[in-house]
């Protein structure tokens, strides 16, 4: 019982904490970013790219999303296969078509991988695809 208590208090405080982050500070403003887009067929993927462009409606939207989801990221240590990301060097944020969570990987200002989820709104993202 004292183990199973133990492992319980470990996981909420590994993986229980929420994290405010400033994703401005995570993605250069000034600089277009690249989206990468899946669609299957079958048991095959595809794979669109394209680039946002700085000012575009797109980037507008997205620099909307990035300040109006400041709060309530959590650690997450599992491994995702997503619709769409977006990637910039050591940074990528990963969603699902009608998806209704976020994740984003980076290397913090100490050179760790970080990686962070968080809810959404039900297909919030979507205007990256359309």
């Amino acid at each position: 019982m004292k183990i199973q208590l133990l492992i319980a208090t470990l996981l909420t405080t590994l993986y229980g904490c929420q994290t405010d982050i400033e994703l401005a500070q995570l993605i250069d403003q000034n600089s277009p970013i690249i989206l990468t887009v899946r669609s299957t067929n079958g048991q095959l993927s595809d794979f669109r790219k394209d680039t946002i462009l700085v000012n575009s409606d797109k980037w507008q939207k997205l620099v909307q999303f990035t300040n109006n989801n400041t709060a309530d990221w959590k650690s997450t240590p599992a491994s995702y296969i997503s619709d769409f990301y977006l990637q910039r060097g050591n940074f990528r944020l990963l969603g699902w078509k009608n998806g209704t969570s976020v994740v984003i990987d980076f290397n913090d200002s100490d050179g760790q991988t970080k990686q962070l989820m968080r809810t959404t709104k039900p297909g919030e993202l979507n205007f990256l695809i359309e």
